[in-house]
């Protein structure tokens, strides 16, 4: 299209980039992802091979808690009292997709690569066809 290597070769590689960056950004909506709200200190079965979208603190009714009633649950140092949030009703907020969703994810993230490069090709033969033709 440009008929310049070097501008061709930079032009793919910001489109690569520009694609990846996306595809990062919508990853965590391919497969969806499971919400759980749970008392301190017990977190979901298997989270530590999980891949953790988002985790927080909420009341039991999964609404945010103010900062500064986490904040007043430290003791010296940098050691949280789990009495002190259990006193304050305090619960655990996870958004997390499971190691069991490994490849389901994989497979739609690569379905997507897949129809990504079918559209390109597609453009390609025609733009190539149409060259040729005239």
């Amino acid at each position: 299209m440009t008929r310049r290597t070097g501008l061709a070769i930079a032009t793919g590689f910001a489109a690569y980039v520009s694609v990846r960056l996306a595809v990062r950004g919508l990853r965590q909506n391919l497969v969806p992802a499971i919400h759980a709200l749970l008392p301190l200190p017990r977190g979901p079965q298997g989270i530590f091979h999980a891949w953790e979208i988002d985790h927080g603190f909420t009341d039991s009714h999964g609404r945010p808690i103010p900062y500064s009633v986490v904040a007043g649950c430290f003791q010296r140092g940098a050691h949280l009292s789990l009495r002190c949030m259990m006193g304050h009703h305090v619960y655990q907020s996870f958004v997390y997709d499971p190691a069991s969703r490994f490849w389901p994810l994989q497979a739609a993230e690569a379905g997507l690569f897949i129809a990504l490069a079918a559209i390109l090709l597609t453009t390609t033969v025609w733009w190539v066809i149409r060259r040729i033709g005239h």
